[in-house]
């Protein structure tokens, strides 16, 4: 093993990587430069989270999770925020693959495995669509992966020095820290993580000294009593997300709403769940080694999400970049490279020859598909006209000066363009839970004109004599309008009317608790 691994995982070997790793990070970026604004649905949030800290020292929403920290020490270094954004997503892309490949190298110590791992998610279509639309979910993965690799080399070569084994054990503990910081989805699935691969060395332990076998039963359930408090909390917060969460199992490839958001991504994903599930099965027939990561099949692949909720479609996505080197390694397992070491000289190179034939040359071929994919077709997975119109955001918030101690309501999306073009002036798609002047709180409103406004504020006699700033067209869909005056209106129109504006474009609701603690004012 230990020679295998110096010939197969050389300097060199790693340096390759290194570079592949550069020119998958190059290829992001350039796809991410085929829009001029941020990409997808959030991008004028992380870029305006970037600007802020680099301006301020803070961020403009107070938030734990590390990768607006990252894109904003990458915006430090390009001098620009939407440059920086886009570079962190481009790196922490590559840093996905990178960490594939070591998960695998430690697991299998075979390189062909390994590089198999590293170009699955190097070319994945969910993969790049997560660079676009949910950088920290990707930054949180990236970190988990990192953190699963750690944890394999530990049980694979465990230093024998005591000073290489704080080294691991601390690279350890902070990857934990970053990927449960990164988000609320690597949170869960972090802790998942380190109790699957606690379990069999606890039971090892256990069976080597059945002395302990109580006081580890005890601790067992000292820590799940004490794990039911956080978690009997989040999903109290977070219960509204969770609603119409769940539904009959389905791939994503046969529903609509995915297919057509993801494209070939719908099909990786039902491609990945439905291999990982037999080869589960194989797994457990052959009963291979390894098989307490089985596990986390179906946290990964949890066949009850609903396909047309948000929460469904993040947790597939999840799903990938963490599936793949569990793909990968059941196959290595199933195939047995290692048990030609247990047999004689004749079964050995039968072996061999057999793992040549069936398994070299088709990884081999997979690779070169994949090398080619990764050039050739990733760009085309990043549809840029499928991100908000930005552009058009760009031109309503220009005309629009309010004072610095003022506050704008627009819906998502043209709220974070408005803070980030106009020097982080405050813009919320929520009304606000906190008490302001009148005066200082304004609105983007949407789908009724400036005239029609006038007309039913004035013949109700709520229309002040001087209101020339108080209500101004901006556009043929927008008019920016004072909120009390806007409130006023709403209480004299049709209620038709009324209900058909109450929409996502007219923000009408408090900011809920599970989104983000309330925003104060100062």
């Amino acid at each position: 093993m230990e020679e295998s691994w110096e010939k197969k995982f050389s300097v060199g070997t790693f340096l390759t990587i290194l570079v592949l790793c550069v020119n998958i990070a190059t290829i992001r970026y350039d796809m991410l430069q085929k829009s001029y604004d941020p990409n997808g649905l959030d991008g004028y949030f992380y870029a305006l989270q970037a600007k802020s800290l680099v301006q301020t020292g803070h961020l403009e929403n107070p938030s734990y999770q590390c990768g607006y920290y990252l894109c904003g020490l990458c915006s430090y270094i390009c001098g620009d925020a939407i440059k920086g954004v886009k570079l962190w997503s481009a790196i922490s892309s590559a840093g996905i693959s990178l960490a594939i490949y070591l998960v695998l190298g430690f697991a299998t110590g075979d390189f062909y495995f390994s590089i198999l791992g590293f170009l699955l998610s190097a070319a994945s279509p969910t993969v790049t669509q997560m660079g676009v639309n949910y950088i920290n979910n990707q930054t949180g993965v990236m970190f988990l992966l990192f953190y699963v690799a750690l944890l394999v080399l530990l049980i694979k070569k465990h230093p024998k020095s005591v000073p290489g084994r704080i080294a691991l054990y601390s690279g350890a503990l902070i990857l934990f820290a970053l990927s449960a910081l990164s988000h609320k989805i690597t949170l869960v699935y972090v802790c998942l993580v380190t109790v699957v691969f606690a379990l069999p060395l606890l039971i090892r332990h256990v069976k080597e000294n059945p002395s302990i076998h109580l006081a580890v039963e005890l601790a067992a359930i000292i820590v799940f009593l004490v794990a039911l408090i956080p978690a009997y909390r989040f999903f109290r917060l977070h219960s509204p997300r969770f609603a119409n969460a769940f539904s009959l199992p389905s791939l994503p490839y046969f529903n609509a709403t995915m297919k057509k958001s993801l494209g070939w991504g719908a099909l990786e994903m039902s491609v990945h769940a439905v291999l990982i599930y037999i080869l589960a099965i194989v797994m457990l027939i052959k009963k291979r080694s390894g098989r307490c990561l089985l596990l986390l099949v179906p946290a990964l692949f949890f066949p009850f999400w609903n396909l047309d909720s948000d929460m469904g479609l993040r947790q597939w996505m999840n799903a990938i970049p963490l599936g793949i080197p569990l793909v990968v390694y059941f196959v290595h397992q199933i195939v047995n490279f290692n048990g030609s070491r247990e047999r004689g000289s004749d079964d050995r190179s039968t072996l061999n020859l057999r793992l040549k034939l069936l398994v070299r040359i088709p990884v081999l071929l997979l690779c070169g598909f994949l090398y080619y994919a990764l050039y050739n077709f990733t760009p085309d997975f990043y549809d840029c006209e499928s991100d908000p119109p930005y552009n058009r955001y760009r031109n309503i918030v220009r005309d629009i000066e309010l004072d610095d101690d003022s506050l704008l309501i627009a819906h998502l999306g043209l709220n974070h363009v408005y803070t980030y073009e106009k020097d982080l002036k405050d813009a919320l798609n929520w009304l606000p839970n906190f008490e302001m002047p009148v005066e200082k709180i304004w609105r983007l409103a949407y789908g009724t004109s400036e005239n029609h406004l006038r007309n039913v504020l004035k013949s109700n006699g709520e229309l002040p004599e001087d209101s020339d700033g108080l209500i101004r067209k901006i556009d043929y869909e927008y008019t920016l309008i004072r909120e009390d005056l806007w409130q006023k209106y709403l209480l004299l129109e049709k209620p038709a009317i009324v209900e058909a504006l109450n929409n996502w474009y007219n923000p009408h609701e408090v900011r809920p608790d599970y989104i983000r603690k309330p925003k104060t004012k100062k």
